[in-house]
């Protein structure tokens, strides 16, 4: 089981299963989709760059070749707006939209 340690800009900690895709705070255990794991470790390898939208379809696709067209670009969007919602269940994560850009990951303080 790879376990990472993730510590938040408070200096708490997240623990990171990417074996299982799920993050533990404490008593509070969140799980992703793969689609939602690969955009979340994705995001999170790169913090706190922003990530492009296109980066993050050929992440999905396993770079097959793909049309950026607005359908695609709105399965990124939906499955980020999924990830933001899980993640305010344990605080310390804020994804911000860059406009024309894409995503990215902020850690932030816990409120």
């Amino acid at each position: 089981m790879a376990l990472i340690p993730i510590t938040r800009a408070d200096g708490s900690v997240v623990t990171c299963d990417t074996e299982n895709r799920t993050l533990v705070c404490y008593r509070c255990t969140v799980s992703f989709t793969k689609a939602e794991w690969k955009i979340f470790y994705c995001l999170y390898e790169h913090n706190p760059t922003a990530v492009t939208r296109k980066e993050l379809l050929s992440l999905l696709w396993d770079d097959q070749k793909f049309e950026t067209s607005s359908a695609n670009t709105r399965t990124i969007d939906v499955h980020v707006g999924v990830i933001k919602k899980k993640l305010s269940k344990i605080k310390g994560f804020r994804i911000d939209t860059v406009y024309g850009v894409g995503y990215r990951l902020l850690l932030t303080r816990r409120v």
